[in-house]
């Protein structure tokens, strides 16, 4: 038996040594909690041992395993063939398991009257993840016969990572979302543990650290997947709803409600049933959305869901089970559990973040509905899809509400310290956000809701950033709340004003050709540099945008892996703005006398510039038929002229003339017209050098704000990781 396959098989058997030891040990069997302890450590040690075998057979290209076959190649750099370690279903797998496993060293540690049946709940999920491995170990070789055909028994290479994966933020990325997941099975583990005991003395304050420590980490991974996106992708976006996206996304903004569902449990002794729920139902939904991103039932509807490795099953059975359990828990101590809901003082900060976390949940559940959506609609007929706007229709009413409750919480803190002296310095956030509306109406918003989202969003960026300096004792760690809810308000700032006021253009770009006037920038296309079929190549672009001369050099090439065409834009980041430059097609072609252009479009060929100004209808009548003409403005040296070449259309046919071009040298021919686009095909001859073109497809656009959106996931980012340290120093 293989190493690999050898540990795993010792990892399995510690594990329910130790789920053993601790699930005896709810029935007052402690005498084999320490027996629970060492086969944990074991089983812990046997992970890492594992992690660390399939990490070599990875780095020393051992193309015998399937795994390390499929995923990683010879000419993959360090830093890629690392990663190569978690690209696949199983790799990503023994990640989470290798995370839960150091995890649990820490909270082994923990001395609290709950701890071995925290342990007992939390080896359960353990387990979960061993059986997956078991199904589909990541130490499986190739079989005999296939690698009897190459020399030597083994491959001499692989296939390789997954060209949009060779970035250096699957480096990062993908281990940090799989920590923010596996710290969300703590604060489960200790909801389980106190329905399971029926003891609630401090579930809240353990569970609360690793609630916030789990939500900021799973918050980071999802704004740098996002980052990525936006950055690598080329499509100008960061965000698509895609069920992949939103299986993380659920269970993060869970995350976020049961931390302040916790906060008040712990101020006011109420909420506990919420909270019990939330905190089940974050890594349930954890769970859930690795059954639908992993077994392929969203393969029609992600451009990001995996294929079913045979594994599906087995993450039903289990999310069965998990949900079942709770819910049996849950009914049981219904009763013994509740505390109510009731605050004295309905117009307190508390009453305002518990209408939050009812928010929060409802937003959760309707981005649930509509990524279940292929799943529900299954059942009666076709599988279907909801589209983007049902998302948006459903978010903005919940983010201006949500932006509002996160700017009067803060005043209403200090509501009893002075009421004058607030009343006072609530005038000037009140004026900043009137102001804030007034330059969105000036900006061209009109639409009420926006205008309103705008209005609370700066209302509690303003309103934060005043408690902040309000209350010294609050400056430093304290300050992570506030920080954090800033950056939701700038978040919400930058997302609707990149979205409203983002401009695009598509241009042609000939090599070599003079300059074109595009969204404010002067582009022109200086050719490819290196070779389509090598990733290291890149198409250079002259660029004078404000004033400032750079050269860009997006990328586009045929990526060896899969024979597809690969395409990473260039950023120019400005405060105000990002210009995003992405290639979309370049090819040397043949037909150079052809030029597609769009109405008000300039465009270069050979010497001459090119305008497409208007159409002319010309005559219409019985006999003569339709004439319809493309008005062009033609330059060529310092001459420029006008001229209007013309379509015919008879009953039968459809005819053009020939106008010549300034200077006597070449003509021109209106080919064809699309009207409804407003596009025009023009045809040239007798012009030199047009036999073949380097012609390249860009789309320009320009992000308006995108550095807000960008700064709002950092200051919650960092809010929420000084909330933790905070909550760490307070622990007993």
């Amino acid at each position: 038996m293989p190493i690999g396959n050898s540990l795993l098989a010792v990892a399995c058997l510690m594990a329910v040594v130790a789920t053993l030891g601790y699930g005896l040990a709810l029935f007052n069997r402690n005498s084999l909690i320490s027996l629970a302890q060492r086969a944990y450590y074991l089983f812990t040690a046997a992970t890492i041992l594992m992690s660390a075998y399939l990490l070599l057979q990875i780095v020393n290209h051992n193309f015998a395993l399937q795994y390390v076959h499929s995923y990683s190649s010879q000419d993959l750099p360090l830093g890629f063939l690392i990663s190569t370690f978690w690209a696949g279903q199983v790799g990503s797998f023994l990640l989470w398991l290798l995370l839960l496993a150091v995890i649990g060293l820490f909270l082994i540690r923990r001395r609290e009257e709950n701890q071995a049946a925290v342990m007992f709940f939390y080896l359960l999920v353990n387990c979960f993840f061993l059986s997956l491995l078991v199904v589909r170990s990541p130490f499986l070789l190739i079989p005999a016969h296939a690698l009897a055909q190459f020399p030597g028994g083994v491959p001499p290479d692989g296939q390789g990572l997954n060209p949009l994966l060779q970035n250096f933020w699957m480096v990062i990325h993908p281990p940090v979302i799989f920590l923010g997941f596996a710290l969300l099975a703590v604060p489960f583990s200790h909801a389980l543990a106190a329905l399971a005991r029926n003891y609630y003395d401090n579930w809240a304050r353990n569970a609360l650290r690793w609630s916030v420590i789990g939500s900021a980490t799973l918050g980071a991974g999802i704004f740098l997947g996002a980052y990525w996106s936006y950055e690598t992708l080329g499509w100008g976006g960061y965000w698509a709803w895609d069920p992949v996206e939103n299986a993380s996304l659920i269970p993060w903004v869970l995350s976020v409600a049961l931390i302040h569902g916790l906060v008040i449990e712990l101020k006011r002794g109420i909420l506990r049933r919420t909270n019990l729920l939330l905190a089940l139902s974050c890594f349930l939904l954890v769970i859930y959305g690795t059954f639908l991103t992993r077994s392929g039932v969203l393969a029609d509807f992600s451009v990001h869901s995996f294929t079913d490795l045979g594994t599906s099953a087995y993450m039903i059975l289990f999310m069965i089970f998990f949900l079942g359990l709770s819910i049996v828990l849950l009914i049981v101590r219904l009763r013994s559990a509740a505390t109510g809901l009731n605050l004295k003082d309905k117009y307190s900060a508390d009453s305002v973040v518990l209408i939050g976390v009812f928010v929060l949940l409802l937003f959760a559940l309707l981005t649930l509905a509509g990524t279940s959506a292929p799943l529900i609609t299954r059942l009666f007929g076709e599988p279907a899809n909801v589209s983007i706007s049902y998302y948006n229709s459903n978010s903005l009413p919940l983010a201006v509400l949500m932006a509002f409750l996160i700017g009067i919480a803060p005043l209403l803190l200090r509501w009893d310290k002075s009421r004058s002296v607030l009343l006072r310095r609530l005038l000037p956030v009140l004026l900043l956000s009137a102001v804030s509306v007034v330059v969105a109406v000036l900006l061209g918003v009109r639409q009420v809701s926006h205008l309103l989202l705008v209005f609370s969003a700066a209302f509690a960026v303003c309103t934060n950033l005043l408690l902040i300096f309000l209350t010294p004792g609050r400056i430093g760690l304290r300050s992570g709340g506030f920080l954090a809810h800033i950056g939701v308000g700038l978040l919400i700032i930058g997302i609707l004003a990149s979205s409203l006021f983002s401009r695009t253009e598509k241009i042609n770009l000939y090599s070599g050709a003079t300059p074109t006037e595009t969204l404010g920038a002067r582009i022109s296309y200086q050719g490819m540099r290196g070779d389509i079929n090598t990733r290291d190549n890149a198409l250079l672009l002259e660029v004078e945008n404000g004033g400032q001369h750079f050269t860009a050099d997006p990328k586009y090439f045929i990526a060896r892996e899969n024979q597809g065409l690969m395409r990473k834009p260039y950023i120019k980041k400005y405060w105000l703005y990002d210009l995003y430059l992405s290639p979309q097609s370049q090819k040397t072609v043949g037909d150079g006398d052809k030029l597609i252009l769009a109405k008000g479009q300039e465009s270069q060929i050979g010497d001459y510039r090119i305008k497409f100004l208007d159409f002319d209808l010309g005559s219409h009548d019985a006999g003569a038929g339709m004439r319809v003409g493309a008005r062009l403005e033609i330059s060529h040296d310092s001459l420029t002229e006008r001229i209007t070449p013309y379509l015919a259309f008879h009953s039968s046919d459809m005819t053009s003339d020939t106008e010549p071009l300034p200077g006597g040298r070449g003509a021109v021919r209106l080919l064809d017209i699309r009207a409804d686009a407003g596009l025009i095909s023009l045809q040239f001859t007798g012009i030199e050098g047009l036999a073949v073109v380097d012609l390249l497809i860009l789309e320009v656009a320009k992000k308006p704000l995108i550095n807000l959106v960008w700064l709002g996931l950092v200051l919650i980012c960092v809010g929420m990781f000084l909330s933790f340290l905070r909550r760490l120093k307070t622990a007993p």
